[in-house]
């Protein structure tokens, strides 16, 4: 099995080679911004190498989309992404959506904060 020392060496060359496309340039400062959490899952068992969690949580909203044509405004889009992005948190922390809306109107923190 090879050593992990010229896997790291060229996946920091990797990282240094920059593509001159404006969208490319964009996501490299992206990971550059980030590489210190692109790997935790490497260091954290309850960390999941996948996505596949959030992936499944806008499944609905995908095909709610899709079943009704879009959304009439951006504005309509993005309210509707905030309140399911607040349902799906809720849900996943095991509040019931009123706890939520209680402590936000109230100006209380309404989750539970990310562990470090």
């Amino acid at each position: 099995m090879p050593s992990v020392g010229p896997d790291r060496a060229a996946a920091r060359r990797l990282a240094q080679a920059v593509s001159q496309h404006p969208d490319s340039q964009r996501l490299h400062e992206r990971y550059r911004n980030h590489r210190a959490h692109l790997l935790v899952f490497l260091q954290r068992s309850d960390v999941p190498p996948t996505n596949n969690a959030s992936e499944q949580a806008l499944r609905n909203s995908v095909i709610y989309r899709k079943v009704t044509g879009g959304f009439r405004s951006p504005a309509g889009a993005q309210s509707y992404a905030h309140l399911v992005s607040i349902l799906e948190t809720a849900r996943r922390q095991q509040c019931t959506f009123l706890d939520v809306l209680a402590a936000l109107l109230s100006g209380q923190p309404a989750f539970l904060p990310l562990r470090e």
